[in-house]
């Protein structure tokens, strides 16, 4: 069988057309689609890894990703924090307007000290925060996360690391300190960087 190659060649120029078409379409849709703002009252107050009291209103102007996870956690929580540091690099010179946040849900064993050390592991001068389980626990609900505990809080040892199973999801919060995602633990980092620079008007 014998093809004309011109006649074939405008087939396939022409579909080639129109899959570029949808593709550009939907890159538009994607980058004007409106993220919304979710109705949680997001202020609270705990104690920083400095051992300083502190409030989230203090960091407004700043992009937040904020998680609740604990030191000893074995896998979840270091992948969340290898995650963000691939955002912040995406990021790029902009890295400085966000802030990254981890409160524990181990308040006796996660003392400030430990927080610090740590987050110090990972480059991305995250803040560790502290407070009375019950402060802790309220501030989830305030959120909504969802935690549970396999053994009491703090009474761990070397043969119980991962006591508890917690949410793997992150909080974005805009530069107003409003909630306006929770990012999956399937979300890329350059899904991550991308609706963080959507939410951050200085981006």
């Amino acid at each position: 069988m014998i093809y004309d190659f011109t006649t074939f060649g405008r087939i396939f120029l022409f579909r080639l057309w129109i899959v570029l078409i949808f593709f550009f379409s939907h890159l538009a849709f994607c980058s004007q689609k409106k993220i919304p703002i979710y109705p949680i009252e997001s202020d609270f107050s705990l104690t920083d890894h400095d051992g300083k009291e502190f409030r989230l209103s203090q960091l407004k102007g700043k992009t937040i990703l904020l998680y609740f996870g604990f030191t000893k956690c074995p896998d979840v929580c270091p992948q969340i924090l290898s995650r963000i540091q691939r955002v912040y690099r995406l990021l790029g010179l902009k890295k400085h307007l966000l802030q990254t946040i981890m409160i524990t849900l181990d308040p006796e064993y996660d003392q400030p000290k430990v927080l610090k050390k740590y987050l110090s592991n990972y480059n991305i001068s995250a803040l560790g925060l502290h407070g009375s389980t019950d402060k802790i626990q309220r501030i989830q609900k305030q959120y909504g996360s969802v935690v549970q505990y396999a053994v009491e809080a703090g009474t761990f040892d070397k043969h119980q690391v991962g006591h508890i199973s917690h949410s793997t999801h992150i909080f974005l919060l805009d530069p107003e300190s409003r909630v306006r995602f929770l990012f999956r633990p399937n979300d890329s980092p350059r899904k991550m960087a991308g609706i963080i620079r959507q939410v951050t008007p200085f981006f």
